[in-house]
């Protein structure tokens, strides 16, 4: 009796949504952090918050490339497929940018600094995941 071998990995089997929170919780954590850090140092708020979200941005390529969309990456992934990929996420990440700083500065002016930089993150969320999952990380036809 053979048994069937499965290619899926383990973290396949975890729904794609809740893949998605955990990169961007990973990344929240690390913007958040960043934030934090930076403020202490004597940067002003919203540079430091602008800071935190571009260093933050490469991280989330990275977590949502290797655990959000592990199922659609491709063995023949070429650099240039991958930098593409990259180009697109981060035009992506500078649209929600201006969502998630508009959004914080609006949020900032009443209640705290790293409270407003989660409202933040959350709205601009459900754009990040839309693009990804239809632009940057798309399954390719072929």
């Amino acid at each position: 009796m053979a048994l069937a071998v499965s290619r899926e990995s383990s973290i396949e089997r975890v729904p794609q949504l809740i893949r998605f929170g955990f990169a961007g919780g990973l990344a929240t954590f690390c913007q958040l952090a960043l934030l934090a850090a930076l403020v202490s140092f004597g940067l002003e708020k919203s540079y430091a918050h602008i800071l935190a979200l571009l260093t933050s941005a490469q991280i989330s390529f990275f977590l949502n490339r290797k655990v959000t969309w592990i199922d659609r990456r491709s063995s023949d992934e070429t650099r240039a497929s991958l930098l593409g990929k990259l180009v697109y996420f981060n035009a992506m990440i500078a649209v929600s940018m201006l969502v998630n700083q508009f959004t914080f500065m609006a949020a900032a002016a009443h209640i705290h600094y790293l409270l407003a930089g989660a409202l933040g993150i959350l709205v601009a969320a459900s754009i990040n995941y839309i693009v990804s999952d239809r632009v940057v990380f798309a399954v390719q036809r072929g």
